[in-house]
């Protein structure tokens, strides 16, 4: 994720996470990489933090050490272009009990060429679908490891706007309403890797 410092409430179990934080690569098992080509390397710009975050399940009773390792590296070879991020993320809305839906809009650089892109919700996410003009390109039930949907050179250029539908699926009784903190609030968006670009911005939405 790019964002900057976590804070992690651990005495209610509540991680609240930076406004405008996006996922950068997302995997459910142990081991993965994320690759950008050769001639669009990923340019993070000035004041982003790279930021971890390692879902741990223990079914025993006891604790067990842990660790993760996370390797970033590069090459020297002369970049004809380059890579960054667009994020598309609302917060202002609530989640009522029961079934309900979310849209989220992207509207990108008519330029831009999508490596990669991925949802982003909370846990009350039961569906997540990004799709533009063509149709979905990539639709998950698991909010915590969305897959994401990838292309090589020369990569996709969408048909009209991007849009994330989060479908939710609210049992807490009560209304949810809109935010950062992990297990508290909600969210909808996407994260896009894109290029041409650099660093961290934010879409234009509809």
């Amino acid at each position: 994720m790019i964002a900057g410092p976590v804070v992690d409430g651990a005495v209610d179990q509540i991680c609240a996470r930076p406004a405008g934080s996006v996922t950068l690569f997302s995997l459910e098992r142990q081991l993965g990489e994320l690759v950008f080509p050769d001639d669009a390397p990923l340019l993070l710009g000035d004041g982003l933090a790279l930021v971890v975050r390692i879902h741990f399940l223990n079914p025993d009773d006891a604790p067990k050490p842990a660790h993760g390792i996370v390797s970033w590296y590069g090459t020297t070879t002369a970049a004809s272009q380059t890579s960054g991020l667009r994020a598309a993320i609302r917060t202002d809305f609530s989640v009522p009990p029961g079934a309900s839906t979310i849209d989220t809009t992207c509207m990108l650089p008519t330029e831009a060429r999508l490596i990669g892109v991925y949802p982003v919700s909370h846990g009350r996410g039961y569906r997540l679908t990004i799709a533009d003009d063509n149709g979905a390109l990539v639709s998950t039930f698991d909010w915590a490891h969305p897959p994401r949907a990838s292309w090589n050179t020369p990569f996709y250029q969408p048909t009209g706007t991007l849009r994330t539908r989060c479908e939710y699926l609210n049992d807490t009784g009560q209304i949810v309403d809109g935010g950062e903190r992990l297990f508290a609030d909600e969210r909808c968006g996407m994260s896009a890797l894109i290029t041409p670009g650099t660093g961290l911005s934010a879409c234009s939405m509809q």
